[in-house]
């Protein structure tokens, strides 16, 4: 059965609900406070939208850290997430290929000498042998 919470509501469900109590919220479809033993959290359950549909439970927070404001806001976010199929439990990190992490480097370190910054050829990334041929008389093993 849903409930309208409100903060006030949200503010004394420890005091009102016994431990492993579940309210759900009837504004937002899946978010619902569950009681606890010392504190009372947020949650979200929803389903991903993809072959597998599978259910996940995101902990949004303790209701006493977390206004029931930001704790619909954010299962709203999660729920689009979760519409475009992606899983709000992963997040997505863009791995940067060698060449642009090279790049990064020389372009951070102001500090190297030309010729050492023309070791490594970012247009034409020549191998290293051929790199070794410029390495003016150092000739390393």
């Amino acid at each position: 059965m849903t409930t309208t919470l409100t903060q006030a509501l949200v503010g004394k469900l420890h005091e009102d609900h016994p431990q492993g109590a579940i309210l759900y919220d009837a504004t937002v479809p899946g978010l619902r406070v569950v009681v606890g033993k010392k504190a009372s959290s947020f949650k979200l359950m929803g389903k991903i939208n993809n072959p597998g549909g599978s259910y996940v439970t995101a902990t949004l927070g303790r209701t006493d850290q977390v206004s029931l404001k930001t704790a619909r806001a954010e299962a709203q976010a999660i729920r689009l997430k979760l519409s475009k199929g992606d899983d709000p439990r992963r997040v997505k990190t863009e791995v940067p290929t060698l060449a642009q992490a090279l790049e990064r480097y020389l372009d951070s370190r102001p500090d190297l000498q030309p010729s050492t910054k023309g070791l490594v050829s970012r247009e034409s990334g020549r191998p290293a042998q051929e790199a070794e041929k410029h390495s003016h008389g150092c000739n390393r093993p």
